[in-house]
């Protein structure tokens, strides 16, 4: 099969998988929010450490410091609650979604002629029920969602980097090539 007809043909593949959640598209939308703040909460740690070193090394303000270790402790337990609710919700519309396919593939067996099962090894049967299925959900929440997560994760620490010192983080990009290449 060529690159082309793969790439087709696995985009047709997502787009039945991501149809298949329409029925659950408000739990997958509160994921993806939850997957934003998740975001947001651990790109924003590094600029509350970064005013933490600052208030304590320049400005010797004590009160300061502590308060910002307060923020960053808020920051951690908002980082854990959102990546738990979103992996809850992500794994209930995975769980969901494998449960109508389950369904759906029982139903089709049931339909089936009984030569198809005199002509069809009980492995195969089995394989396409249980194993095919439970690779589907790995892909669905660990290869989807894991992939569209440490996207946003990247855009969002180079955001924050550009924003810090723009002149810093161009150099350091210029460099990221070069480590490619090792």
């Amino acid at each position: 099969m060529s690159p082309s007809n793969r790439i087709q043909r696995d985009k047709g593949l997502l787009t039945r998988l991501i149809t298949r959640t329409a029925p659950y598209r408000l739990l997958v939308i509160a994921g993806l929010v939850l997957l934003l703040f998740l975001v947001a909460a651990t790109n924003a740690m590094p600029l509350v450490i970064k005013e933490a070193v600052d208030s304590l090394t320049e400005q010797g303000d004590e009160a300061l410091l502590f308060r910002l270790c307060g923020g960053m402790f808020i920051l951690a337990v908002l980082m854990f609650f959102f990546r738990v609710a979103e992996s809850f919700l992500m794994t209930l519309v995975g769980q969901n979604v494998l449960r109508d396919l389950r369904e759906e593939v029982y139903r089709k067996i049931l339909s089936l002629p009984m030569r198809y099962f005199d002509q069809t090894r009980t492995g195969t049967l089995m394989t396409r029920v249980t194993s095919d299925l439970d690779a589907l959900q790995a892909f669905v929440r660990n290869g989807l969602i894991g992939m569209l997560a440490n996207l946003l994760l990247l855009l969002g620490a180079v955001s924050f980097m550009l924003y810090l010192d723009w002149r810093l983080a161009l150099a350091l990009f210029s460099v990221l090539p070069l480590l490619g290449g090792l």
